[in-house]
């Protein structure tokens, strides 16, 4: 009898201990989701920055471009040499790596001559195909850049068309993420997970490493579910953040540019968490 009253007035204290570490547990876990969440918010605030101050860089330089067409179409050049020697007089001439035309066989020319056969780059008949100023990245030897294409519009058709190239690097400046005590950077990538633009932070995958979702799963076997979130959401257009392992954990958050099928992603240590 006397240890059946003992055990009954246990049982109170016990359920209580147990209530208040499930709460406590509980409350941990909501701090821990209420700090990851916070951080994800900060970081969507700064990629969408990003996303805009990169959108004004690429917009600016397609105007140069478009504006040069527009002068040429003006001018009623109509042939090769013509518009090749505007090109080279031209006060755009110094602000790209590289300035030229290229025509209908898939012949590319610039300022200075050089002659590259591109016949047969998909990017050479999407250009010609296009009425639109495009984007696209290449690389020659150690050397990576967008090249800003314009079509030469004559008689309703597209009969040349201009190009101008920007080295990576000039971008990487612009969409460096000065945050979290200077921890944080950013990339831009496409659907496939293929650097666009990388970064020269310290902490980083680098200015010229080839694609995020391998250097991902080489940093850690742990990163495999996050790699597959991520490209799922790619695929389908989506902004959203993970958690990665590259020595230590970092966030990442991704949302689309308004161009071709790429990304700007933006990423911090977690251990600088917004205040």
């Amino acid at each position: 009898m006397y240890k059946k009253t003992i055990s009954k007035r246990l049982r109170l204290p016990i359920a209580l201990l147990v209530t208040i570490a499930i709460v406590i547990i509980s409350y941990a876990s909501y701090i821990t989701y209420a700090a990851n969440q916070r951080t994800i918010s900060t970081l969507s605030e700064i990629s969408h920055q990003n996303q805009t101050i990169f959108s004004l860089e690429l917009g600016r330089d397609a105007k140069i471009i478009e504006n040069a067409a527009s002068y040429i179409e003006k001018l009623g050049y109509a042939s090769f040499d013509d518009i090749l020697t505007f090109l080279k007089h031209s006060q755009i001439a110094n602000q790209q790596h590289l300035l030229g035309i290229v025509t209908p066989d898939g012949k590319l020319t610039d300022i200075n001559g050089v002659e590259i056969d591109l016949s047969q780059f998909p990017n050479t008949k999407e250009a010609f195909n296009s009425e639109e100023t495009k984007f696209f990245y290449d690389s020659y030897n150690d050397l990576t850049f967008l090249v800003c294409t314009t079509p030469i519009r004559i008689d309703g058709e597209n009969k040349f068309v201009i190009f101008s190239t920007y080295l990576t690097s000039r971008y990487a400046d612009s969409i460096s993420t000065p945050t979290f005590e200077n921890k944080g950077y950013s990339y831009v990538i496409d659907s496939d997970g293929k650097r666009i633009v990388g970064s020269s932070h310290n902490g980083s995958f680098g200015l010229t490493f080839d694609n995020l979702f391998d250097e991902m799963s080489q940093a850690s076997s742990k990163n495999d579910s996050a790699i597959q979130q991520m490209q799922a959401d790619l695929k389908e257009g989506k902004s959203d953040g993970i958690i990665m392992l590259n020595g230590i954990e970092k966030y990442i958050y991704y949302t689309p540019l308004n161009i071709n099928d790429w990304y700007i992603l933006t990423v911090v240590p977690s251990k600088y968490p917004p205040a």
